[in-house]
């Protein structure tokens, strides 16, 4: 897999919502204090669960998004070049397309919210066919 884009979203410097997109080479060029640590900090926060070189603290929370209300940051991260088959189990062959798992890009986005210095939670931005017969009242169903 690919890193294709970070998303910020209320993580320090970065208030609201903010894309940073890679290519197969990016550079940082910019004044000091201007979030360009920041965004690799955040991938190693991602990555490492916050138990890498970089820890997670209620600080890393925007300023004024704590002063709005705000208690939590997220940070998202697209993937490309995803692996074509996953093995569920020893006999359950797959792929993240099948199993409704990809963006509307067809892209895997997996987004991470921390709240007090912790992650919260963990989920994927996914496109499902909400519109499809089998899924029609699926909440109903026993």
């Amino acid at each position: 897999m690919k890193i294709e884009k970070i998303i910020l979203e209320n993580f320090r410097a970065f208030q609201d919502k903010q894309e940073i997109s890679f290519n197969n080479f990016t550079t940082f060029i910019g004044k000091n204090d201007q979030g360009k640590s920041s965004v690799l900090e955040a991938l190693d926060i991602f990555i490492n669960d916050g138990k890498g070189a970089v820890k997670i603290e209620a600080d890393d929370l925007n300023v004024t998004a704590k002063n709005n209300g705000i208690d939590e940051f997220r940070i998202g991260i697209v993937f490309t070049d995803i692996t074509e088959q996953v093995t569920i189990d020893s006999t359950n062959p797959t792929n993240l397309k099948e199993e409704y798992l990809l963006n509307k890009d067809g892209k895997l986005e997996v987004w991470k919210t921390y709240k007090n210095g912790k992650l919260k939670q963990t989920s994927i931005k996914c496109n499902h066919p909400a519109n499809d017969e089998d899924l029609k009242n699926l909440l109903r169903k026993k």
